[in-house]
């Protein structure tokens, strides 16, 4: 057999396995987003900030917006799917249930299902909420990507199918994801990142930055001095890192199976500077910096 016969067999074979996979597997489980959903309701609501906010979804998008007031405002739409024998009648009294709101040692708590899913059918809740500048934020998000937008107060973000985007918080920001990105604008305190199926993406101005990604290329910038401390590692993507040419930085950079570049000048008489690794400093050597990756390169550029 010819080694071009034997290529277009193998992709018509690895072709047949996943039509298969889908068709058997996957497509019975895809939620029907043909059509209108079975029964849709919008909660509106209206409460006083206690400082806090935590919000349980489950699947659905989450924009959550400082604005100006005194109160957490917002709506959540509510569409459901019936599947198998669930009729529309069990479905209204599962819906009914939905987006349970109550204040809880100092938090506003929003829990999209209080209880078990006891029928089958799918479910999205789109959230869309106003809170007061500086209110702290506690989300998790199963299935939905989450956007945080200028002006909360701290941040922890928990997602397992979920893009995550922070921007320009107020305090510290703790966000993590399964299969998803992460993007951090503009943090003044710096912040903790990890995904396991993801790029990452991160400004910071100040604090410590901690970013980690196992599938996935972390781009990082240092946005000022007050920059304390910076770790970035990747199992099997890139690491770039820019910084201003007036930083003051140890760094320490290893590339197990790629290669270590750097745009600015690195002092390495008191440690080394080969092909896939670098140790030494840009300046006094102020702030701490470690880069790492496993299959991937590094790159530390210039900042615009």
């Amino acid at each position: 057999m010819s080694p071009n016969l034997k290529s277009v067999l193998t992709a018509l074979a690895l072709a047949i396995i996943l039509l298969t996979v889908s068709v058997r597997v996957v497509a019975h489980k895809l939620p029907p987003l043909v059509g209108g959903a079975d029964v849709q309701e919008t909660r509106n609501f209206a409460h006083a900030n206690p400082g806090s906010l935590k919000l349980d979804s489950t699947d659905g998008i989450v924009f959550i917006t400082p604005s100006p007031g005194t109160s957490i405002t917002g709506s959540a739409v509510i569409r459901a799917f019936r599947r198998g024998n669930t009729t529309e009648e069990q479905l209204r009294g599962y819906v009914a249930g939905l987006v349970q709101i109550r204040e809880d040692q100092s938090a506003l708590v929003i829990q999209t299902e209080p209880g078990p899913r006891n029928a089958d059918y799918d479910l999205f809740v789109h959230y869309d909420i106003n809170v007061p500048q500086g209110t702290n934020l506690e989300v998790t998000s199963n299935n939905g990507n989450v956007w945080i937008r200028p002006g909360c107060g701290n941040v922890k973000i928990a997602g397992r199918n979920s893009d995550i985007d922070i921007a320009k918080p107020m305090g510290s920001v703790h966000a993590e994801s399964v299969n998803g990105r992460i993007q951090l604008a503009e943090a003044p305190a710096g912040g903790t990142l990890r995904t396991v199926n993801g790029d990452v993406y991160a400004e910071v101005a100040g604090g410590k930055l901690d970013a980690a990604t196992d599938n996935g290329v972390i781009h990082a910038k240092l946005l000022g001095a007050a920059v304390e401390e910076a770790s970035l590692t990747s199992q099997n993507g890139g690491v770039n890192l820019r910084m201003p040419d007036t930083s003051s930085a140890s760094i320490t950079a290893t590339a197990l199976r790629g290669s270590v570049e750097s745009q600015l000048a690195v002092d390495t008489s008191g440690g080394a500077h080969q092909p896939r690794y670098l140790k030494g400093k840009i300046g006094d050597g102020r702030a701490r910096i470690n880069l790492d990756t496993l299959n991937g390169n590094i790159v530390i550029a210039r900042s615009e």
